[in-house]
């Protein structure tokens, strides 16, 4: 599987990260607004 990072984690970018967390990959991200990236 792949390691993966993300640079902006809104709406957009968390749906993503979730589909390739559900699949079994591995991701890193970062958003400049705490709140937006925890879920």
């Amino acid at each position: 599987m792949a390691n993966l990072g993300f640079v902006g984690l809104g709406v957009m970018g968390s749906e993503m990260v979730n589909r390739l967390l559900g699949k079994g990959h591995t991701a890193t991200g970062y958003n400049r607004t705490r709140s937006k990236a925890e879920w």
